[in-house]
C-alpha cells in the first residue's frame, strides 16, 4: 500500500510500504481521510517532535476509517462502521515506524473493549482505546475534527478548567477555536469585547 512517509526530519515521501499487521483484537480499516495536525505533523516533519521520533515513520493521526475485515475476538466493531484514529501499523523487520500511521491506504483499529473485558494486557491500550465508532450520518471527511476536539477538551479538562476560571489562547485555526468554545462550555469567564480575539 502506499503511505505518507518522514524519511528523516525534512523529507516527506509518498512510498510503498507494507500492509498493516491485524491482530486478534484488531479490526482491518481502509482509511478514508485523513487531516493534517498543525503541531503534532509538522514537529515529526521537521525532526522536533517533543517526545521523541523514529524514523522513517508514517504520518498522520487526525483520520477517519472504514472497517473492512475484522480479526477473530473483535466484538464492538462491525464491517462498515466509520472510526476515529485508524492507523498503520509499525514494521520494525524493515525499520519502519509510525507517526501514528494515518497518512496511508490501510491501517487498524483495536478492539480495547473486548480485550478487557476478556483480560488481556494491551501495552498500546492508551493509544487504541482513542479507536470510537462515528454516527453513520456524520461525513467522514469532517469527522476528522473530532480529533481535534476530543484532544484539546482532554487537556482543559485535565487542567480542571471550570466556572469562572479565564483562560488565554494563544493560536489560531481549528485548535485555537476548539480551546475557546470547549472554555465557554466549561463556563469560563468571558471577557466582553474580546471573544472574537479568542481571548475569555
Amino acid at each position: 500500500m502506499k503511505a505518507a512517509v518522514v524519511e528523516k526530519p525534512g523529507q516527506l515521501v509518498v512510498r510503498e510500504v507494507p500492509d498493516p499487521v491485524v491482530g486478534p483484537y484488531d479490526a482491518l480499516c481502509d482509511i478514508l481521510y485523513c487531516a493534517t495536525c498543525t503541531a503534532t505533523d509538522r514537529h515529526i516533519i521537521e525532526g522536533n517532535f517533543p517526545f521523541g521520533m523514529e524514523y522513517p515513520a508514517i504520518l498522520g493521526h487526525e483520520s477517519i476509517g472504514r472497517v473492512r475485515e475484522l480479526g477473530p475476538k473483535v466484538r464492538n466493531f462491525q464491517p462498515g462502521d466509520h472510526v476515529t484514529r485508524a492507523g498503520a501499523t509499525p514494521h520494525p523487520e524493515v525499520g519502519l515506524h509510525i507517526g501514528w500511521g494515518a497518512f496511508a491506504e490501510q491501517g487498524i483499529v483495536r478492539d480495547c473493549l473486548a480485550m478487557d473485558e476478556d483480560g488481556v494486557a494491551n501495552d498500546g491500550y492508551p493509544f487504541f482505546r482513542m479507536n470510537q465508532v462515528i454516527p453513520p450520518s456524520l461525513s467522514p471527511a469532517d469527522a476528522t475534527i473530532i480529533i481535534n476536539w476530543r484532544e484539546t477538551w482532554s487537556y482543559l479538562t485535565r487542567m480542571r478548567v471550570g466556572y469562572n476560571d479565564r483562560v488565554l489562547v494563544l493560536g489560531t485555526g481549528g485548535v485555537g477555536l476548539s480551546f475557546v468554545n470547549h472554555a465557554v462550555n466549561l463556563l469560563a469567564k468571558e471577557s466582553r469585547g474580546r471573544r472574537q480575539s479568542g481571548a475569555l
